[in-house]
């Protein structure tokens, strides 16, 4: 696994995929652990799905590099968030916007003091209307330990009806639909 010595910076591996991923058919499950031995202040620990551009240089990925779908936990203060967050092209604009889950409901405090290793899965069943943001994706998970890649070990799926999960040690902690249930409210085309 990665382990960060340094606290407040931003660390990122990374690596590219053989062929980007098209979610016209099947889903995409990311799946990744974290466990915050020492507590976290404020930061993160989240799975990026980078987008497909020509300007794409994994040598000199930062904060900034464009992503397609990005999934994981999230502190600073009291406030523990799970995101669940894709940038989506509005058609008649042009203009890509972020799209984020609902808040869940469950409190997510414990995942981030109980000093143990939890799971984190994103179902998604379903990018039937989405797929055009999609279809940009070229990087994700790494097949071998030690490449370079965007992500630690959590999951996600996403599938054909538009509905999403957000699990965390296998137990539901949100769902939603991907055009109902995220703000800014998706308007397909």
């Amino acid at each position: 696994g990665l382990v960060l010595m340094s606290r407040a910076k931003h660390h990122a591996i990374s690596a590219k995929l053989n062929k980007p991923f098209l979610f016209d058919t099947k889903p995409l499950i990311v799946q990744y652990e974290v466990n915050f031995q020492n507590g976290i202040e404020c930061g993160g620990a989240y799975v990026k799905l980078l987008s497909k551009t020509p300007e794409l240089n994994l040598d000199q990925f930062h904060d900034k590099t464009p992503y397609t779908i990005m999934f994981g936990p999230d502190k600073c203060g009291e406030d523990y968030k799970l995101h669940f967050i894709f940038r989506h092209k509005n058609p008649k604009t042009g203009i890509y916007e972020e799209k984020h889950a609902k808040r869940p409901d469950a409190d997510l405090k414990t995942y981030f003091t109980d000093k143990k290793t939890h799971l984190y899965t994103l179902k998604s069943r379903g990018t039937n209307h989405l797929c055009f943001v999609h279809k940009e994706m070229g990087v994700s998970l790494p097949k071998t330990p030690g490449a370079r890649h965007c992500s630690y070990p959590k999951a996600s799926v996403l599938n054909p009806d538009n509905s999403f999960e957000i699990l965390v040690d296998q137990s539901v902690v949100n769902s939603g639909n991907l055009l109902n249930d995220m703000t800014p409210p998706v308007n397909p085309s």
